[in-house]
């Protein structure tokens, strides 16, 4: 599988073109066959950071599942032949999911606590409130999480 930020103005579906635009070249390069993806969830939050991107509430976080065609111009992400995409969160849902991996991994936890004391410490470490935690960030957090 392979993980995408995908605006929300933009169906999911358009990912199943392979000569869908990238929306970014090197100069001097030509467009790259496929969809632009992370082959880890856990990498989406960093790589949106050290590039810019402003992720915005409503854009979909995309599971992508395909053929991998090369890396990109970067080096970090892949190009992907999408078979089917699936939207797992969105894009509000990245950043508070991004931290509550962080912290389950650094309290090596691998799977959601049931102890009070444990769940206050994760949120504590992620520098969340409960309010804040819906079920899909935990799904995503876990998701992260495992992926080692």
């Amino acid at each position: 599988m392979f993980y995408r930020i995908h605006p929300a103005n933009e169906a999911p579906e358009t990912c199943l073109n392979p000569s869908r635009p990238t929306g970014w070249t090197v100069d001097g390069e030509g467009e790259i066959e496929g969809v632009a993806c992370l082959s880890r969830l856990n990498r989406l939050q960093l790589y949106a950071s050290n590039y810019g991107m402003c992720v915005g509430a409503d854009d979909l976080i995309l599971e992508v599942d395909g053929r991998h065609v090369g890396g990109g111009h970067d080096g970090v992400d892949d190009y992907v032949i999408a078979r089917s995409v699936k939207t797992i969160g969105v894009g509000a849902e990245l950043a508070p999911a991004t931290a509550l991996a962080e912290a389950l991994d650094s309290n090596r936890m691998f799977s959601w606590p049931t102890d009070t004391d444990d769940i206050e410490m994760v949120l504590d470490d992620a520098d969340l409130e409960a309010s804040e935690v819906t079920d899909n960030i935990i799904a995503l957090a876990l998701m992260m999480a495992t992926e080692g």
